[in-house]
């Protein structure tokens, strides 16, 4: 089987790197001509807390090189999925499996708009990791990843869930993966956006009732809108914020490092997606619509 992993970020890195230990048909897309020929020339580096090992893996921006591929691997921002969606429609096989992997709600809809017939698998990835340089990434010691579960007869998704248990991801299968997204959003609603927009660690939000207080009222707004949307949350959503604040205090979000990088944000898919279901429901959602629109001003500036 053919694996294409899609993106050169910082876990397009990781998983190419680890799935290559075990396949030799692993094959890297990126968007830009000088990372391919870095890492052709060096090979992709993959730090952990056990140490770092090189891969000698197969890098192009070539589109053609994607006819063949049997599985692809979406790790791209989401505000890039319907680009990465399009290529995967105008270049691949009709057999081919994505299994999508970025953060967001109704992230699956752009790629079953666009991609069928292909068959289309959703993914929520745990994975911790920051890019280095072009060629390597630091990965956290968390590999998890949740897959909706494939039919009893595919047999490209059940051997690439082998594959990646081999490489050492843990990989749970759900019966309900909206849930499991929905599930995510939680602290992602509460914190991305709050850390990117002050600076602050998850530990100092932790410690400040403005952010506490913050939290609660971005997500009142959130369960009620994934009670429209008939998705089961835990009773209490402060207590799963606090407890990822506690585990990570000196972290800040990607979101706020994407701002410091002069990068486009998330947003639209996160506190901008339950704004949208909001209009949809007709149900007010002042705060996350509030904290959506100082992420675009940022944006504005940074790009000014």
């Amino acid at each position: 089987m053919k694996i294409t992993v899609f993106g050169g970020g910082s876990l397009g890195l990781a998983y190419a790197s680890l799935l290559q230990k075990v396949s030799p048909n692993v094959m890297l897309f990126v968007r830009r001509s000088d990372q391919e020929k870095a890492i052709n020339e060096q090979g992709v580096t993959l730090h952990t807390s056990k140490g770092k090992n090189s891969s000698n893996i197969l890098a192009t921006t070539n589109t053609s090189d994607l006819s063949d591929t049997d599985a692809v691997i979406m790790l791209v921002k989401n505000y890039d999925s319907q680009n990465a969606a399009e290529i995967i429609s105008a270049h691949t096989k009709n057999t081919c499996l994505v299994l999508t992997t970025e953060s967001g709600i109704s992230v699956e809809k752009i790629y079953d708009d666009i991609c069928k017939p292909r068959i289309i698998v959703r993914a929520v990835s745990y994975f911790g990791a920051k890019k280095l340089t072009d060629t390597e990434t630091q990965l956290a010691d968390n590999m998890n990843i949740t897959v909706q579960r494939p039919e009893a007869d595919n047999k490209i998704a059940t051997e690439l869930i082998d594959l990646m248990q081999k490489a050492g991801f843990i990989v749970d299968l759900s019966d309900n993966i909206q849930e499991i997204v929905w599930r995510k959003m939680i602290v992602v609603i509460a914190q991305q956006a709050a850390s990117a927009l002050t600076g602050l660690t998850f530990g100092q939000l932790l410690a400040s009732d403005d952010a506490l207080q913050l939290a609660e009222e971005l997500l009142n707004e959130f369960r009620k809108i994934a009670e429209k949307e008939k998705i089961h949350l835990p009773e209490n959503l402060m207590g799963v914020v606090r407890n990822n604040w506690k585990s990570l205090p000196n972290h800040r979000s990607s979101m706020y490092q994407d701002l410091a990088s002069g990068r486009k944000t998330e947003i639209e898919m996160m506190n901008g997606a339950i704004v949208r279901l909001g209009e949809k429901y007709n149900i007010p959602t002042p705060y996350n619509d509030a904290i959506t629109r100082l992420i675009r001003l940022r944006q504005q500036n940074k790009n000014s």
